[in-house]
């Protein structure tokens, strides 16, 4: 996997997104911080992981892992998803 891992294309968090069928209102969204980021803190993800704990309809989520967790803590994200999918 390592292998084929790529930058993150930048549009991802340039373009907005909107929910524009009713039937997405209700869907719950959960937002995931890992919390060990190699770099230091970062302030769009401390940014984004605020917005989640403020926002009605979303779940907010800590991971104690570095950016990518599905590499690095897989038995911790399947945890988490187990969770949320209780």
């Amino acid at each position: 996997m390592l292998a084929r891992l790529r930058p993150t294309p930048f549009k991802q968090f340039a373009d907005p997104f909107k929910c524009t069928k009713p039937a997405t209102v209700d869907i719950v969204r959960t937002f995931v911080r890992c919390q060990q980021f190699q770099l230091g803190k970062h302030p769009a993800f401390d940014h984004h992981a605020k917005m989640a704990q403020q926002t009605p309809g979303w779940r907010y989520k800590e991971l104690a892992t570095p950016h990518l967790p599905y590499i690095t803590h897989p038995a911790d994200v399947a945890e988490v998803l187990f969770d949320l999918a209780a």
